[in-house]
């Protein structure tokens, strides 16, 4: 049972790196659609400030009535809101997808805390059983040496050289 969790718990690591790897792909399309859209509303706005000078001799005039220093400082405000606004959107942009990315990590920790456990709990199984065997094989060994000892009988020991009988006495 506890393999069939280890194994489940690795499929879903293998998820959450899938979902991560998508993610941040993810998160880097929008990046790029919002700075596009940034990029796109930039170019209208300066389009329009600009249709705001008029030309030739009336801009002349609007010049030295100071029309023309007026338009300036509406546009120089506009300008500075506009920037305000899109570092507005890019910091909930990057806001929502630390959210989205600290969602995933906590999900992996949480896995991995899992399968530490799993692993814990598998090496400690595994030391009950060692041990367990250890006893069992020191016993076996205790009552052979003692059938040994209360047996009269022993088997013969043969001597290390084979080349022959040996004449000693």
């Amino acid at each position: 049972m506890l393999v069939a969790e280890q194994q489940a718990a690795k499929l879903t690591l293998q998820q959450l790196q899938t979902l991560k790897e998508h993610q941040a792909g993810k998160h880097v399309e929008q990046s790029q659609r919002l700075l596009s859209q940034q990029f796109d509303q930039r170019r209208a706005e300066k389009a329009v400030q600009q249709a705001r000078f008029r030309k030739g001799i009336v801009g002349f005039l609007d010049r030295l009535t100071g029309r023309k220093k007026k338009v300036e400082a509406q546009n120089q405000a506009e300008t500075l809101e506009a920037m305000a606004i899109v570092q507005a959107e890019q910091q909930a942009l990057r806001r929502r997808q630390d959210t989205e990315r600290l969602g995933i990590q906590s999900k992996a920790e949480e896995v991995k805390t899992h399968a530490s456990s799993v692993r814990e709990e598998l090496s400690e199984d595994i030391k009950t059983l060692i041990s367990g065997f250890e006893k069992e094989a020191s016993q076996k060994r205790e009552t052979f040496k003692a059938k040994r000892r209360a047996s009269a009988e022993r088997p013969k020991l043969r001597s290390r050289n084979r080349d022959g009988p040996s004449f000693s006495p």
